[in-house]
């Protein structure tokens, strides 16, 4: 579970031991530790303690860090701790002891503690987006797992997405970096140790909530644009027992925020078969067609809210059956256009609205009939299956995307026209 978020040459080791407290077995908790760096913030590692409580991070860049650990039992305890900070050089290897007797920085005998959220955040030069995880909400049996899947997903988080690359800020336990940093500020501490906080900027606010049962957590999240406030993704799911709560859970969430902050389209495919039906004849056709949504990112990084596609539609496949003695030839596909709507909902969801005529007029097939005469004369358009009234046009999916069955048509006693088929919209990584 080892994860450095932007290892650089020749950067630093920790490598820590977790000591002063039991840690929980594999099936009733896990021990969490994240490398924070004091000044700016971020979380440049993470990493999951063994039995023994030992960890390592590598990569870390010169700095001044604190580790987090945080250890999550699957009864919603959870007990966290802070390390002294420690001084990371261009390169080597530093030992860093965190205890879980020391759960809070020591106060400092001074006046009110200035958070490094009062300070002024900077915008980070890297491009990367900025996530914050924020302590979910808890409820039930077990409430204070709302804090520790917020813990675990953080680690999850750090593992990263082979597909784009993110940097994480602390947002939890600010108020225990906000001590230490206060401490050594105070004038009992060498004074080279001064840190001056200029957090970074976050981009992206993962908040939610969560209930629990014995041996269950059920979660709503959302995943919210700094800037705005508005929601441009999240997830929602259960898990049962330990192995669920303490890995499918956080690593559900992971993934599916991952994809949805890697990711800046969508492919939407509508596979449908329409079979009408008349006094003369019988008609079908097939519809099998594919688009990508596309939105645009905020300045800062931000996925988008808002995904919109057009392309061409029309039939295949097309067959006339006669029910006299006319003879049906030639089907012709008449083609349209359809165009795509997708909207990021404030709960989280997907509104999928998609029109079959957007160019003016449904697709439809036509042939071309024949009955009999002195001279057969053939008269072409006779009318076949058309993409008239399909339903529903609009619904929602999860942000991920997923299938909606479309059936509808227009129906006049025996006659008319029928769908059948689906939509299949499918979340697509940059």
């Amino acid at each position: 579970m080892l994860a450095v978020l932007a290892p650089s040459a020749g950067a630093a080791t920790l490598a820590g031991t977790v000591v002063g407290g039991p840690l929980p077995g594999p099936r009733t908790g896990v021990a969490l530790v994240r490398v924070v760096d004091l000044r700016t913030l971020e979380i440049v590692a993470t990493d999951a303690a063994s039995a023994r409580g030992a960890w390592s991070a590598r990569g870390i860049p010169a700095g001044t860090y604190s580790a987090l650990t945080s250890v999550v039992r699957t009864n919603g305890r959870v007990t966290q701790a802070i390390s002294a900070p420690v001084r990371a050089r261009a390169k080597g290897r530093v030992g860093v002891r965190t205890s879980l007797k020391r759960t809070r920085a020591p106060r400092p005998a001074v006046g009110r503690i200035r958070r490094p959220a009062e300070t002024r955040a900077v915008a980070h030069a890297s491009p990367l987006p900025t996530v914050i995880v924020r302590q979910f909400a808890g409820s039930g049996a077990a409430g204070g797992l709302g804090r520790g899947l917020s813990e675990m997903l953080i680690t999850d988080l750090g593992d990263g997405d082979e597909r784009c690359r993110i940097q994480q800020k602390e947002g939890i336990r600010d108020d225990l970096i906000a001590r230490e940093i206060a401490l050594q500020n105070s004038g009992f501490i060498a004074p080279g140790s001064r840190i001056t906080p200029r957090p970074i900027r976050e981009t992206l606010i993962v908040r939610g909530s969560v209930s629990t049962t014995a041996d269950s957590i059920t979660w709503s999240i959302q995943l919210v644009d700094a800037a705005t406030g508005s929601v441009v993704g999240g997830d929602q799911g259960t898990a049962r027992g330990a192995t669920g709560i303490l890995r499918e859970a956080p690593g559900q969430i992971a993934d599916r925020l991952l994809t949805q902050i890697c990711s800046g389209r969508y492919d939407v495919a509508l596979s449908l078969r329409t079979d009408s039906t008349f006094v003369s004849h019988i008609a079908s056709g097939t519809v099998s067609a594919v688009l990508t949504a596309t939105g645009t990112r905020s300045a800062g990084g931000a996925p988008p809210t808002r995904f919109t596609g057009t392309g061409p539609l029309g039939y295949e496949n097309l067959s006339f059956i006669p029910s006299n003695e006319c003879a049906l030839s030639s089907p012709v596909g008449q083609p349209g256009s359809w165009s795509v709507v997708l909207e990021v909902t404030a709960a989280g969801r997907l509104r999928v609205v998609w029109n079959p005529e957007a160019s003016g007029g449904p697709p439809r097939g036509t042939a071309t009939i024949t009955c009999p005469g002195t001279p057969p004369v053939p008269v072409p358009g006779t009318v076949g299956p058309i993409l008239i009234a399909p339903s529903p046009t609009t619904f929602e999916l999860p942000v991920d995307g997923g299938q909606q069955t479309i059936e509808g048509g227009l129906q006049g006693g025996p006659q008319g026209w029928a769908h059948s088929g689906t939509v299949t919209v499918t979340r697509i990584p940059e």
